[in-house]
């Protein structure tokens, strides 16, 4: 592939028993910036394991301008795509695998940096949007089918100081273990 192409904010997940890592590309590395501001297009990438423990990226699966926060569930991606306006606002683009690539099929608009994962019988989506009062805030939404969302609802249980940036959640002892930043905005 691409010589100084960088596979940013990464995803490791397991197919065939194998290691794979997931995330966004770009070639140019930029310091104190948000990556997802960086110039050009962020196509998303797989990279498997070589011998020596390394990474390298395979093939491009799916490719949109300001893309970033990629995730991956079953055939299913998910990642962010900034919009720039007067709020800077973004939408969660979900896209289904069509063979070695991936197509859009819907999008979630106003909200950012999704998380999938099964909770019992459907699947739950964390995601960060902006409250009435202007405030980063965690927000919920459930599926049946991966594609089709609920409409998002605040995330509740947390306190009303505390914005929970960057959502992921994990089973943990039988437990769903919620991990986000909190940074002063």
């Amino acid at each position: 592939m691409d010589e100084g192409v960088m596979l940013i904010d990464p995803e490791m997940f397991w197919v065939d028993g194998e290691p794979v890592m997931m995330g966004w590309t770009n070639d140019k590395l930029m310091f104190n910036v948000d990556p997802i501001l960086m110039p050009g297009d962020h196509p998303v990438a797989y990279a498997t394991q070589r011998e020596d423990g390394y990474f390298e990226i395979d093939r491009y699966i799916f490719g949109l301008k300001r893309l970033a926060d990629p995730t991956i569930w079953e055939d299913r991606l998910y990642a962010t795509q900034v919009v720039f306006n007067p709020e800077l606002s973004g939408r969660i683009v979900v896209a289904e695998r069509k063979g070695e690539v991936f197509e859009e099929v819907n999008s979630i608009p106003g909200y950012t940096v999704p998380y999938v994962y099964r909770e019992g019988e459907q699947l739950r989506m964390l995601a960060q949007g902006v409250n009435a009062m202007g405030r980063i805030q965690m927000w919920t939404m459930v599926s049946e089918d991966g594609v089709e969302w609920s409409e998002p609802e605040l995330y509740q249980g947390l306190p009303d100081d505390l914005a929970c940036e960057s959502p992921v959640a994990a089973l943990f002892k039988g437990l769903y273990v919620l991990v986000c930043s909190d940074r002063m905005t």
